[in-house]
């Protein structure tokens, strides 16, 4: 019941957007280079699905707003945060879904239909999984559900933090690519142990805009 009345708010603010602004659908896919703090970054998969939209109230359409649903993972050192134990050759990282908000503000190149965005904003995320993979003192192999056992006093759900981003999108082929960067202002270990660690990502993507039919155009 509760997932049928998400879905059917969601569609009802979708719907609203729609009728009251031009809008886009399109996915992006490519990978994120996480570090926490100056610790070693590390590379993952991510996955968005988002929309933009500009609102007609706007007359200049070179700005637009971006929102939409990102599925990632952020990849980490677990004895960077665990240095009271013995963990060697760890592989860790936290799942997360995130929904951001972003303000662009595109550039038509030229004549040609291809445009450049510049884009700001905020992002909130929920972490649904953390697992580690790492060989302890004994040289034994672990596998770790970082939300469970020793360590679910350690680990954040949540994150949230600053957007920013840079792209290129050539609507006559309903293609771009996007360079982003995120900072996080949640510290990701709970209880304030001694250390402050938050996310420090970079991202680098390829988008496929126009899903709805038409990418939205900027004019010169």
């Amino acid at each position: 019941m509760k997932k049928l009345i998400i879905i059917s708010v969601l569609s009802l603010i979708l719907t609203s957007l729609q009728a009251q602004s031009t809008m886009d659908f399109g996915f992006n896919y490519g990978f994120n280079w996480n570090s926490l703090q100056d610790k070693k970054r590390f590379s993952a998969l991510n996955f968005d699905f988002y929309f933009d939209f500009i609102p007609n109230y706007l007359k200049n359409n070179h700005w637009s707003y971006t929102s939409g649903i990102s599925l990632l993972q952020k990849r980490f050192f677990l004895k960077d945060v665990m240095t009271n134990q013995v963990i060697n050759k760890d592989n860790s990282g936290i799942n997360y879904l995130k929904i951001p908000l972003m303000v662009n503000y595109g550039i038509p190149l030229g004549e040609s239909s291809i445009s450049l965005y510049l884009s700001g904003g905020v992002y909130g995320a929920f972490a649904f999984k953390a697992t580690s993979k790492f060989f302890d003192a004994d040289g034994k192999k672990q596998k770790a559900n970082l939300f469970k056992d020793n360590y679910k006093d350690v680990f954040n759900r949540y994150d949230a933090g600053l957007k920013f981003s840079i792209s290129i999108e050539i609507p006559a082929t309903k293609t771009g690519l996007s360079f982003d960067y995120e900072y996080g202002l949640i510290d990701i270990i709970k209880n304030d142990q001694g250390k402050k660690l938050n996310h420090n990502t970079i991202f680098l993507t390829m988008k496929v805009i126009g899903i709805s039919g038409k990418a939205l155009e900027l004019e010169l």
